[in-house]
């Protein structure tokens, strides 16, 4: 196009654009003409126009047109093209978020035409009859500064306005794009929890449709069929892919300075880190819900296994699909295949409905706040509820407390020692459940499917084997309360880390060194000279030691033992991962006398793990067993009243896992009229303590040591033993509180380990 250098051609482009807005059909066509013609050949022609008519030689009245009586109607005219060029942009914005429709458009497109024609109408107009005196124009010209330079920066600043607005919103179209890809990529969650469901309900199906009496195979195969495929189903599986594609999505996010509309004359703009925000926003208010799906989905993949494994073998059994068992298995598989469904269908529904409400730039438009993730705003919303369920907590507390003196009005009327010794007797006679009871009891019940992971501290041991295997030389302490599972927590984590390259240690036993045997005694030094000489340092083995408390008798002392094995970590731990336990009562005994602890690269304390691993564990003995739960008055307990009981129980034995287990058993039993159903009641008899200060003394050396004896005590205790101990020890042996192993060797009675060491850490903190 031939450049204007002339206010009287400038008149004719604008004579031109007034014609190109009568063609215009649709507000696509009128951004066009906007960012372009209007950008191009009013805006820019005219600025390059005025400012050659300051610096050539031109007519006084030119230079005064163009500095003094045009700028005002040229700059208005600006202004106004420049808010309906935003406005169409943001409506392009809400079509594609839905927000507004498209008859809506239309009305607003004719509107915004027909006022941008007038406009231009009324400039061209306006300019064109423009009579100004000489003697205005030579006195402004002579005694005024001129104004050009203040209305350039006007124009530029409009100029660079519009360049911003089409370049936000080239970059806004952009983000509505990820945007959409995120919410195709959540959906994908849907379709993945489906599959999982549908292996597991496939496989019911084709088990009630198969005649296992002629084919005794196919059943089986089913059954391996979906144990297997259901390992690497589900949402947890495909995690980190989820993960990375996320993350592939939100890095194209950028900071983005948004104009959002025009406030008198000037642009207002909003600028927003979508990055951050997006980020920020996803872990927040989706990331939650996804790990609430990944943990009902594995929960229902822990079930099922368990469930199909039992069923496989009940088959191998009787091959008959009729018995009620199998039926009963089947029917609890479907169920709880369906809860998840929906379990599962109500965390989907949030997460879509999320995505769709939040991922909306329409917000940025409207003046809402866009991903903010606020505290504040939370409890303000949640205040009301929050009251109205505190004052129900109170009154329902007051009622509580209310019943519990009245019921123990009498209780309390009883010594100390009586109650004790009723609640020992009752653990203890609680103890004939048969195969439920030993899914809680048996220390050693570990098939794997019964496993629950520790994810803290299985990571810790993971990442300090992976140390060791760099050359770093490693040695780990596991500690904890009596019953807390230390020794199932080495027996997994050497399992899984070393397979089996493990030598275990313990006193009077056989141990096995690369393929060679030897027999161990109370001497702790000859067994780790015996693995030094004899590790040929090709295949690194774990070395575990359970129960450092029992390396001890007449001829070794606990206390050389421990040097020994402090200076065999000192030696070998580059060549053998070393791992043992004891008790913390123990360590800390240690402590006192060596460097004992200072010596381990790690510390692990297993006392307590969260309610959530404690619930998990429970949960999966008690549906391995097939068996309904009932109240004491026979009332079917729901999934709500099952958790209340768990967590009741859990709270009573401060979140120790063994000692959970353990209350559990106590809790229940079989219900004498049908011995498919277990009757449940958490009023766990109380332990009261009713100690002395000499039986205070022994329990202590009991909980440090593992075992004590009569002779041992004599030694510690010299001429007092006879006179104040020894009546403590009867009276300790008499109410069950101690009793003895094969050797003769005194130990705390493991029905009330959690108790004792409860009142023990009281009486020393």
């Amino acid at each position: 196009m031939t450049e204007i250098v002339s206010l009287e051609n400038f008149e004719q482009q604008l004579q031109l654009y007034f014609n190109e807005l009568e063609k215009v059909h649709d507000s696509a066509e009128l951004i066009k003409v906007i960012s372009h013609n209007f950008q191009k050949n009013i805006l820019e022609k005219y600025i390059a126009i005025a400012t050659s008519y300051n610096t050539d030689t031109v007519s006084e009245k030119e230079v005064y047109l163009a500095s003094y009586s045009y700028p005002n109607y040229i700059k208005n005219l600006c202004i106004l093209n420049r808010d309906v060029l935003l406005e169409f942009l943001k409506s392009a914005i809400l079509v594609g978020e839905k927000e507004i429709t498209a008859e809506k458009i239309a009305t607003h497109f004719e509107e915004s035409k027909t006022v941008l024609i007038k406009a231009t109408t009324d400039v061209i107009d306006t300019i064109g009859t423009i009579e100004v005196s000489e003697e205005i124009i030579s006195q402004n010209l002579k005694h005024h500064v001129s104004p050009w330079e203040s209305y350039k920066e006007q124009f530029d600043t409009l100029k660079a306005q519009n360049e911003s607005i089409l370049a936000a919103f080239k970059t806004l179209k952009n983000v509505q794009q990820n945007f959409d890809t995120l919410k195709v990529l959540y959906s994908d969650i849907k379709l993945t929890n489906d599959n999982l469901l549908k292996n597991y309900m496939d496989c019911c199906d084709s088990l009630n449709e198969t005649d296992f009496v002629e084919n005794s195979e196919t059943p089986t195969h089913f059954i391996d069929s979906a144990i297997e495929k259901g390992k690497h189903l589900g949402n947890s599986e495909k995690d980190q892919a989820l993960t990375e594609k996320v993350s592939d999505v939100v890095s194209n996010f950028q900071t983005i300075k948004i104009p959002i509309e025009s406030a008198q004359g000037d642009l207002v703009v909003r600028e927003i880190n979508f990055n951050r925000a997006v980020k920020k926003w996803l872990d927040y208010q989706i990331s939650p819900l996804i790990a609430d799906i990944y943990a009902i989905e594995d929960n229902l993949k822990v079930k099922a296994q368990l469930r199909l494994s039992s069923l496989k073998n009940t088959l191998q059994l009787k091959k008959d699909h009729k018995n009620p068992e199998f039926e009963l298995a089947i029917r609890k598989l479907k169920s709880e295949a369906v809860s998840t469904k929906d379990a599962a269908a109500k965390e989907i529904a949030s997460i879509e409905e999320r995505l769709n409400e939040n991922l909306q730039l329409s917000r940025i438009f409207q003046g809402e706040s866009f991903l903010d993730v606020t505290l504040g705003s939370s409890i303000q919303m949640n205040q009301k509820h929050y009251l109205t369920a505190f004052k129900s907590k109170v009154n329902t507390y007051v009622s509580k407390f209310s019943n519990w003196y009245n019921d123990h009005t009498y209780e309390e009327s009883k010594t100390a020692l009586q109650l004790s010794t009723l609640c020992i007797s009752e653990r203890m006679n609680n103890k004939d459940l048969g195969q439920y009871d030993s899914l809680f009891l048996n220390k050693f019940f570990l098939g794997d499917l019964f496993l629950i992971d520790r994810p803290t501290i299985s990571l810790e041991f993971k990442e300090t084997v992976t140390q060791w295997n760099d050359s770093f030389a490693k040695a780990v302490l596991i500690h904890g309360t009596p019953n807390s599972g230390k020794s199932t927590f080495i027996q997994q984590m050497a399992t899984s880390n070393f397979g089996k390259h493990i030598v275990s240690l313990a006193p009077n036993s056989i141990a096995t060194i690369d393929g060679r045997k030897f027999t161990t005694t109370y001497d702790l030094q000859e067994a780790l000279s015996y693995i030094k000489n004899n590790n040929i340092k090709s295949t690194r083995p774990i070395l575990c030691i359970d129960d450092l408390e029992l390396w001890r008798d007449k001829e070794h002392s606990i206390l050389d033992n421990m040097r020994a094995l402090l200076k065999f970590i000192e030696n070998e731990s580059n060549n053998v991962f070393i791992v043992v336990s004891c008790a913390t009562n123990f360590m800390q005994h240690l402590d006192k006398r060596l460097p004992f602890s200072h010596y381990f690269s790690n510390l692990i304390d297993v006392s307590s793990c969260s309610k959530e691993i404690v619930s998990q564990a429970i949960i999966i003995r008690h549906e391995t067993s097939h068996k309904t739960l009932l109240s004491p008055k026979g009332i079917a307990i729901d999934a709500k009243k099952l958790n209340a009981a768990i967590q009741r129980i859990i709270k009573f034995t401060n979140y120790n896992l063994g000692a959970s287990l353990q209350a559990w058993a106590y809790c229940t039993i079989v219900n004498p009229s049908d011995e498919n159903t277990i009757i449940l009641d958490t009023d766990i008899g109380e332990f009261v303590p009713f100690f002395t200060k000499e039986e205070h003394i022994i329990l202590k050396q009991v909980l440090t040591f593992k075992t004590i004896s009569e002779l041992g005590l004599k030694r510690v205790m010299s001429s007092n033993f006879n006179d104040n101990y020894n009546p403590a020890l009867k009276r300790l042996t008499n109410t069950k509180v101690l009793l003895r192993n094969g050797s003769g060797d005194l130990f705390l009675n493991p029905v009330i380990s959690n108790d004792v060491q409860k009142t023990y850490h009281k009486e020393t903190s």
